[in-house]
């Protein structure tokens, strides 16, 4: 229904703080809204698939040299665009991120990175630092030294191919980096049960001085010592080569 102002009635209460004051731009279209505003990003939480037009994505890449473009939207069938569309549009120099898989694109020769938001990069690493340090609720703080610690896992090797987050290969250790940067957060905001006592209280005494010091190479030792490793015996035979 075009872009939303405050003109327009009956806005949900978590759409309200969203809605625009220029109340004559009310139900402007996306190309419209692209060709007056020549917004560095373009970020798809819609559900509609399809929203972002060849039109309008041409638009949002003629303004910038890396165009940032996060379809986030998803099953696939729901993004607003997917990963060829956008590099297609934005003559292959779009920075791509999306909700839903997508193969790097062949663009005149050269491959172009698509990345992938998966919550696996922030939410375990999450959980496990909050954990173990028996905090009762998780701070914007906390959120924020967790989405912070990502990036910097990415290697030069990444950032040259233009991919927004690092690999899924190195998964745990990006978990275990995120969770000593949340309990240096929780720390910092007396969030951490780290009192003497009984239970966990009592066996976070020794860990108070990593945290308050900011020792993450220590911290991530500690976690190390507490994170699961999945490993199942096999439950039905099956001789080498079958189902491998």
């Amino acid at each position: 229904e075009g872009l939303i102002t405050q003109k327009r009635s009956k806005l949900e209460p978590h759409v309200q703080q969203f809605a625009r004051k220029e109340t004559e731009l009310e139900a402007m279209k996306l190309l419209d809204v692209i060709k007056l505003t020549k917004p560095h990003v373009l970020l798809g939480l819609t559900g509609v698939g399809g929203l972002f037009s060849h039109e309008a994505l041409v638009e949002f890449g003629r303004h910038h040299e890396r165009p940032i473009l996060f379809p986030m939207s998803n099953p696939t069938h729901k993004m607003e665009c997917t990963a060829e569309q956008g590099q297609k549009a934005c003559d292959g120099r779009a920075i791509f991120a999306s909700g839903s898989p997508q193969p790097d694109v062949v663009h005149n020769g050269s491959v172009v990175a698509s990345s992938q938001s998966n919550n696996m990069y922030v939410f375990p690493g999450l959980a496990l630092g909050a954990k173990l340090v028996d905090t009762k609720m998780v701070s914007d703080g906390m959120l924020m030294a967790a989405a912070m610690a990502v990036p910097e896992m990415l290697t030069e090797s990444d950032i040259k191919e233009g991919r927004v987050y690092p690999g899924l290969h190195n998964i745990r250790e990006i978990s275990k980096t995120v969770a000593a940067r949340v309990m240096v957060a929780a720390g910092e905001e007396d969030l951490a049960s780290i009192h003497p006592g009984s239970g966990m209280g009592s066996r976070l005494w020794g860990v108070r001085s990593l945290i308050q010091d900011g020792d993450e190479e220590r911290l991530k030792m500690y976690i190390e010592m507490r994170m699961y490793h999945p490993q199942y015996e096999d439950i039905v035979y099956m001789p080498p080569g079958i189902m491998e």
